[in-house]
């Protein structure tokens, strides 16, 4: 009976002493199931399938923060266990699919397109180029006066 109402109960936000009273067979599922819930969602977030702004980045970048992420709606599930998500261990497979998904995510950052006020950057062009043409102007009255100058003073007087 213990065992079945284990299985019943354990995919959903425990307590500290609940977890401690589901069977250790129990734990390994929870545990396993979590990280890998955890993987997949990062690797969708990787290919661009889920929104970045969505996840915390603070709740993925470490082996601990990983560990220690937690999200009802999605059914992600903390563990204190650090073999669980070690690279030597028993979960080395998705160790490196975690890793592989921050890279994924890394470079989608990288390469993403900031969102551009396109109106407001032809506003300001717009503004720099009649302070260019006003500029353009002054100096070619500078250069008519300059002109004009020169003109008189090889000018002979009569």
């Amino acid at each position: 009976m213990h065992q079945a109402n284990d299985a019943a109960n354990w995919d959903r936000l425990l307590t500290p002493e609940e977890v401690f009273r589901l069977s250790p067979a129990t734990k390994a599922i929870r545990t396993r199931t979590s990280f890998e819930r955890k993987i997949a969602l990062l690797e969708r977030i990787g290919r661009g399938e889920v929104d970045h702004a969505l996840v915390d980045p603070a709740n993925y970048r470490t082996r601990t923060s990983l560990r220690s992420w937690v999200d009802d709606r999605e059914k992600l599930w903390a563990w204190a266990d650090p073999t669980v998500d070690s690279k030597s261990g028993k979960n080395r497979g998705l160790v490196e699919r975690w890793q592989a998904a921050l890279m994924a995510i890394g470079r989608r950052e990288t390469f993403k397109k900031p969102e551009v006020d396109f109106r407001s950057l032809l506003a300001e062009k717009d503004r720099q180029i009649a302070s260019l043409e006003a500029q353009v102007l002054d100096v070619m009255a500078q250069l008519h006066q300059a002109h004009k100058d020169a003109i008189e003073r090889e000018t002979p007087q009569r």
